[in-house]
């Protein structure tokens, strides 16, 4: 009991924010049936008065403790709080942990008197959303103002007998002399002894202790969102309660003599988990579960401010900064029995060497209690990701998160620098072919034309004719791999890396020219404007010898280039035999884009009515009628890695390729076909359509795809009992077409990393 090193290390694990409930009657009975009364809402401390002296437990609707009905039942005088209203009638939790129905004319309100005159701060919350996050700010904010505070916890006589009779069976063992001051307060006489295990870690729960220790864990739950604001620190981990009870004898007291630290204690490592206590300890709380009548006198560390004290009463958890106050607990009975525990905040350091065990026990370890277990073996992680994205996405991954967090639309009129899209562009019925009818699309917001051509080796009379997708390409592939500490040079040159890129061309290239001209921009014009070398050319300057790969498959290609690549990555069957070489590839650099220089393609697309004549993308809107277009792109740096590592961005599990052979035509999309490779991705994955929350759609907008596209996801998720979030970056920045992978892979990755889907525009 005295090892505290073991028990500084768990992590918190949910709790239920409201004890259990028993009852005789049906459970409709205790949920609200209408609005409650104007003058008492749910949560309102009240007093019972006016009903029989004595209710028999067929009058009482259960207990919220999960103790015995009573078999009878006083309930005049007796305080508590609304659960809920019916017509005429309240329920009413009562501080000693039984459930009623009251006429409202039998209730008045009730206000506590301050915890130094006997009462307290807040009475536990009834179950519900709104009601624990009120108890929560207020449990913080008298935190902060004050240093404590002091809340009246539902407890049964049951309940707290059944915790005095196990407390009654515990051995109990004196700490250390030179620990008890940091645990007990200051003159203490008492014993102590720890519980084994924090309750909700066990598979079974009694009514007693472990009960009550559930109530320190709720607390804890409700610290979680409010202290890093209010309190200046991340709740981490609970200590395992500490039982404190009187010594029952003056015999016994004398015969528990202090117990020095030695030098197996130091070697054993047991002063450096109490420095470390010391260190971590940020709030402690004290459950008065029994007493016979005592006070606790809470001293302030500034000496300026006086000492608070605090009258003790069955059922009163005190919280208090471990920062600000020490303690002095006085009980004034034999009968006294407090849980005590301590919430800290996290290490100064800890360094995992290994951890061996299957993934769910790696998991658990690590505090991932809810969702799936985190991939085991060989996976693909994300690392540095470079990103070019309208509305003023090309600073960070996270400024694209704000973005579409935001709910931001980034379409806008062409700008001028690109080209006077006035000249081509003849909106409304009076349109015709050889026209735009719209103007508007998502801009990356910097110079297409600019490039550092001396960081990549390149002439200047070269870099005059490259194509704004070869100068974006090398400028976001190489950020990639800088922001994954690769620097130009000895990190990469001759780096195993593949480099897979997704483009199908844009206005700047059109068809080569062959140019006699004397100029050496003419002589190189042929490599500068022909996109099948962008990712020879990106291998080429940054030394890579990995393959190479240009995908074009029109506005599939990035994923398709990201998805050739994933295949590379993965691992070999076990039956298929290994080459005569080595061709393992555990590194590549995933790109796509597409930039728009020019009106060509907004009059090409034009012709068959494929763009939206209003200029957006209105994803799974019945107002669709086409897609709006944008420029952009980036690159991932991926890593096939046998042990994850802590540093990786994401972790792609699963991706699969296929094509829907002959369908309605080459360009109408195919349902069962999008079904099939979303099963294929999940198999890879492992994973159930219940374990997949969120979808990154195509969502291109049209009256044609859209429909199809949720269809096809419908077929495939519909056996889940929550429904699944359907969002697209494409109501936001439009369809990047070749491009349009890499902001859908960039978009799942942050909705991981921010655990929330965002609003389409």
């Amino acid at each position: 009991a005295e090892r505290q090193g073991r028990r500084l290390s768990h992590h918190i694990p949910p709790a239920s924010f409201h004890p259990r409930a028993t009852s005789r009657l049906p459970r409709s009975r205790l949920l609200p049936l209408t609005m409650a009364a104007p003058e008492f809402e749910q949560g309102s401390l009240v007093e019972i008065f006016g009903l029989p002296q004595t209710l028999e437990a067929n009058a009482l609707l259960g207990t919220s403790d999960g103790s015995s009905m009573p078999s009878s039942y006083c309930p005049n005088g007796k305080r508590g709080s609304i659960v809920n209203s019916g017509q005429g009638t309240h329920t009413v939790e009562t501080f000693d942990a039984v459930l009623l129905s009251v006429p409202v004319g039998c209730i008045k309100p009730f206000a506590p008197d301050a915890p130094k005159k006997g009462g307290f701060h807040l009475a536990w919350p009834t179950a519900g959303e709104v009601a624990e996050a009120a108890f929560a700010a207020a449990f913080a904010g008298r935190l902060m103002d004050e240093g404590y505070c002091v809340v009246q916890v539902p407890l049964s006589q049951e309940l707290q007998q059944k915790a005095l009779a196990e407390a009654g069976q515990m051995k109990y063992r004196r700490m250390k002399q030179e620990f008890e001051g940091a645990y007990l307060g200051r003159q203490h006489q008492c014993k102590t002894t720890w519980l084994d295990q924090l309750a909700e870690s066990k598979e079974t729960t009694s009514l007693g202790l472990d009960s009550c220790d559930l109530q320190l864990s709720s607390l804890t739950q409700f610290l979680l969102p409010t202290a890093p604001c209010a309190l200046d620190f991340i709740p981490y981990s609970r200590t395992n309660a500490m039982v404190r009870v009187p010594y029952q004898t003056k015999a016994e007291e004398a015969s528990s003599l202090p117990i020095e630290v030695n030098d197996d204690d130091i070697d054993d490592g047991l002063v450096d988990s109490h420095i470390q206590f010391l260190k971590r300890r940020r709030v402690c709380f004290l459950y008065v579960v029994a007493t016979g009548g005592g006070e606790m006198t809470l001293i302030h560390k500034e000496q300026e401010k006086e000492n608070t004290v605090i009258d003790l009463s069955k059922g009163r958890l005190i919280a208090f900064l471990t920062s600000q106050m020490t303690y002095i607990y006085t009980s004034f009975d034999k009968s006294d029995l407090v849980l005590q525990s301590w919430v800290l905040e996290k290490p100064e350091a800890l360094n995992f060497a290994g951890l061996v065990g299957d993934q769910a026990s790696k998991d658990e370890a690590f505090g991932i209690t809810v969702g799936p277990s985190t991939p085991d073996g060989r996976q693909i992680n994300v690392f540095g990701i470079g990103v070019s994205l309208p509305a003023g996405a090309h600073v960070s991954p996270s400024s694209f998160w704000s973005v579409c967090a935001a709910g931001t639309d980034g379409q806008g009129k062409t700008p001028k620098d690109r080209f006077d899209m006035d000249l081509y562009c003849i909106a409304g019925d009076n349109w015709r072919p050889g026209y735009s009818y719209t103007c508007h699309g998502g801009y990356v917001g910097l110079d297409i034309y600019g490039l550092d051509n001396e960081r990549f080796g390149i002439t200047e009379d070269e870099g005059f004719l490259l194509s704004p997708t070869h100068r974006l390409l090398l400028e976001r592939g190489y950020e990639a791999l800088y922001r994954s500490g690769l620097r130009q040079g000895s990190d990469l040159q001759g780096r195993k890396c593949g480099v897979f890129v997704g483009h199908s061309g844009d206005d700047w290239t059109g068809e080569p020219q062959y140019t006699l001209g004397p100029a050496d921009h003419h002589r190189k014009g042929y490599r500068a404007r022909i996109w099948g070398t962008i990712a020879g050319r990106l291998a080429h300057i940054l030394g890579l010898t990995g393959p190479q790969t240009l995908v074009d498959t029109a506005c599939s290609s990035a994923l398709v280039a990201y998805g050739l690549g994933h295949s590379m990555m993965r691992n070999c069957e076990e039956s298929q035999q290994r080459a005569g070489i080595d061709n393992r590839l555990s590194e590549g650099l995933m790109l796509g884009c597409n930039m728009v220089p020019g009106p060509a393609n907004y009059i090409n697309l034009c012709g068959p009515h494929m763009l939206s004549g209003m200029g957006r993308c209105f994803t799974f809107d019945h107002s669709a009628d086409g897609y709006a277009r944008g420029e952009g792109g980036g690159g991932f740096y991926v890593k096939a890695e046998d042990v994850m590592s802590t540093d990786s961005f994401a972790t792609v599990i699963g991706a699969c390729l296929n094509q829907d052979g002959r369908s309605a035509s080459m360009t109408a999309p195919n349902g069962p076909a999008q079904s099939d490779c979303i099963r294929g991705s999940m198999k890879e994955a492992g994973r159930t359509a219940s374990e997949v929350t969120c979808a990154e759609c195509h969502g291109t907008g049209t009256a044609l795809g859209d429909p199809i596209e949720v269809g096809a996801l419908r077929a495939v998720m519909q056996d889940r009992t929550t429904p699944i979030l359907q969002v697209s970056a494409k109501s936001h920045i439009g369809h990047l077409e070749a491009g349009a992978g890499t902001a859908g892979i960039l978009k799942c990755t942050l909705m991981c990393a921010s655990c929330a889907g965002s609003p389409n525009c």
